[in-house]
């Protein structure tokens, strides 16, 4: 493989990669400005999703359910995955949700901006090393 295709897979594997950071970092933030409306939601259980990889060893995702009504109408939605399976059913807990969309939810015991602030930050500096290597190529085809 010529050094000329593999800085282009190179740079397009970073520019992929940045993308998908800075789209799932910025939809995270966006959820969280929508939702803005508090509820008092119901914990009623997790979602278990079992996994098992080719080396057979194996984990599993929680995925926190709750239910709340809003505007007369009754909601039972699903969560994020959790790492956190502190909760019992019938804990009642404050969460934002989108008055727009109201099956859409923030749960504010479970939320870190930590993760979407690293996707973005990281989508940034993916973008700006892609250019550094594209700048840095024409600059040496002189």
């Amino acid at each position: 493989m010529s050094k000329r295709v593999s800085f282009v897979i190179f740079t397009a594997a970073l520019v992929i990669v940045s993308a998908v950071a800075l789209v799932r970092g910025i939809s995270a933030f966006r959820q969280i400005k929508r939702c803005t409306e508090s509820v008092s939601a119901e914990f009623i259980g997790y979602d278990i999703v079992k996994h098992t990889n080719t080396s057979k060893s194996s984990y599993k995702n929680y995925y926190p359910k709750f239910r709340y009504e809003y505007g007369g109408k009754l909601y039972e939605v699903t969560g994020g995955n959790t790492y956190a399976r502190d909760k019992t059913e019938g804990y009642v807990q404050e969460i934002y949700i989108d008055p727009d969309s109201p099956e859409d939810f923030i749960d504010p015991e479970n939320n870190n901006k930590l993760i979407p602030t690293i996707c973005v930050a990281a989508g940034i500096f993916m973008d700006i090393l892609a250019l550094y290597v594209i700048i840095d190529a024409v600059k040496n085809r002189k």
